[in-house]
């Protein structure tokens, strides 16, 4: 018997449009939710000390602003990820809302490992530094998460060449 060759879920499309995993955002929500509850109850339950409500205070304001991004995603219903001849559109939560394919520098599936855990991710380089509320600290990357995509890894690699092909057809276009 033989087997059928795998057609690319991504091959020949002109234009990529991927929605994104809503049910990631809200068991996230969820936890964070349930974080500062508990971290709440035990700021009142030990409310003798203006030490522990500087700290927990703060903790709260990290857990309020780790919370925006997927809060933000599961209000608004605008697809996580877009391209096309003309570039990329990402959800403004991501941080960037258009980038065109001149933008970037490079594309690429990024795998980090921590505590013996590891994470896929579809990376973007940026020519130039962007200031994000969301992403501080890498002001010239992107990286959106291959699981929070909805994708397999097979899937992303799928995705990464023909964003190369879009990127190169926009590109050529643009001449």
């Amino acid at each position: 018997m033989s087997k059928r060759p795998r057609k690319a879920r991504f091959e020949g499309e002109t234009a990529i449009v991927i929605q994104g995993r809503r049910g990631d955002d809200a068991f996230f929500l969820v936890v964070i939710g349930l974080l500062a509850l508990m971290l709440l109850g035990m700021l009142l339950a030990n409310a003798k000390g203006a030490e522990a409500w500087l700290y927990g205070s703060g903790l709260l304001l990290f857990l309020g602003w780790v919370a925006i991004e997927p809060a933000w995603r599961l209000v608004d219903r605008q697809p996580l990820f877009r391209a096309d001849a003309e570039g990329l559109a990402l959800h403004p939560s991501v941080g960037a809302a258009r980038l065109d394919w001149s933008q970037l520098k490079s594309i690429a599936i990024e795998t980090e490992w921590a505590r013996g855990f590891s994470a896929s991710y579809l990376g973007f380089r940026l020519n130039q530094r962007r200031l994000s509320p969301i992403w501080p600290f890498w002001p010239n990357r992107l990286k959106l998460r291959i699981a929070q995509l909805g994708l397999s890894y097979r899937e992303a690699q799928d995705l990464l060449r023909q964003l190369r092909r879009i990127r190169a057809a926009g590109e050529a276009r643009a001449r």
